[in-house]
């Protein structure tokens, strides 16, 4: 759960999803209905965890499933660059300015 009162200020962040869902072709309708809910309801909070920062994101992973970092692990390395490069931006702003 998500708590909206936690703010994490400027800080840069990348929330990733996954956007692969597969489930059994045995299942019932409505367990496939309750799953769809169930991953937008996921894809809902990690919206709110991102935006707890004034400079986080949400990125969907189109191609991977719940183990992100073991099945598209260049999704993973390629938000932690982004992250660092951020830091390393913000870091080199406040530098001039002092």
């Amino acid at each position: 759960m998500v708590n909206p009162k936690r703010n994490y200020g400027d800080m840069p962040m990348i929330v990733l999803t996954a956007g692969s869902h597969p489930t059994p072709p045995d299942l019932s309708a409505d367990v496939r209905e309750q799953a769809g809910l169930y991953s937008q309801t996921l894809a809902s909070a990690h919206d709110a965890y991102a935006a707890l920062s004034t400079r986080g994101r949400h990125e969907t992973v189109p191609d991977s499933g719940h183990l992100i970092q073991l099945e598209n692990p260049t999704a993973v390395i390629g938000a932690i660059d982004n992250v660092l490069a951020e830091i390393k931006q913000q870091s080199s702003n406040q530098s001039k300015r002092h």
